[in-house]
């Protein structure tokens, strides 16, 4: 489990002669100071920090990996069939001086077409993508409540949470400022709303039944409100 005990620290501590000082969760620091003890970090522990707080995850097991790569299957396969729109994997995100966060996936539009999100000068998305995708295994709790509520307050327009030990997905959308669960259809499929055509059968999903999210999927990019979405985009870039 992720541990969120909290201590003070001293930026200028040592852990031993010429040794950067290691990251620990409940560290409190400054986002530039995060950064640079992170960068010489050993292994391949996720470390996010959150309101000034450190996080890690615990390390990745399969039942958490396999949900994450269909999710970033559906992030490839929905940008590749919509023009402008970008995606990444578990890349660092910069929100604020005390919040920075890696999601499993992150899908947003280009700044051609209209979107608050970009990729600054040090290769880190700033802004506010269109979709965050969080895969919660160890990390269920601040998943779910820290993280949410920092997506929702700096403006993440949908937010799509799949909870390992519960086979759950919750899909959220931003609403005058709060997030709102979205829907199922009668045949169990939530559409995104602010991408159009982005469409996932949750049962599928769950069940990492990769055939039914593809087909799913790919009838949503077929659909009209896709097309619509594309040639509103086409024309933004113009």
């Amino acid at each position: 489990m992720t541990s969120t005990r909290h201590r003070s620290v001293t930026l200028d501590a040592r852990e031993g002669p010429g040794h950067e000082p290691l990251l620990e969760p409940g560290d409190r620091l400054s986002r530039a100071e995060f950064e640079r003890r992170d960068a010489s970090m050993p292994g391949d522990r996720k470390f996010e920090l959150l309101g000034g707080v450190v996080y890690v995850s615990s390390p990745t097991k399969i039942r958490h990996g396999k949900p994450q790569a269909l999710a970033n299957w559906l992030a490839v396969t929905y940008a590749s069939g919509t023009p402008s729109v970008e995606f990444a994997s578990d890349s660092t995100f910069r929100l604020s001086e005390d919040d920075e966060v890696r999601p499993d996936v992150i899908l947003w539009l280009d700044i051609g077409a209209g979107s608050r999100a970009r990729v600054d000068a040090d290769d880190y998305l700033t802004g506010s993508p269109e979709l965050a995708i969080e895969v919660a295994s160890s990390s269920r709790s601040y998943d779910a409540n820290q993280k949410a509520d920092l997506y929702r307050r700096h403006g993440v327009a949908e937010y799509l949470l799949f909870i390992v030990q519960t086979r759950e997905v919750r899909w959220f959308s931003l609403e005058n400022g709060a997030y709102v669960r979205l829907p199922t259809d009668d045949r169990g499929i939530v559409r995104s709303v602010i991408l159009p055509g982005l469409w996932l059968d949750v049962g599928a999903f769950a069940a990492l039944d990769t055939a039914r999210v593809e087909s799913v999927l790919r009838e949503g990019l077929a659909s009209p409100e896709h097309a619509a979405f594309v040639a509103r985009l086409a024309g933004s870039r113009h």
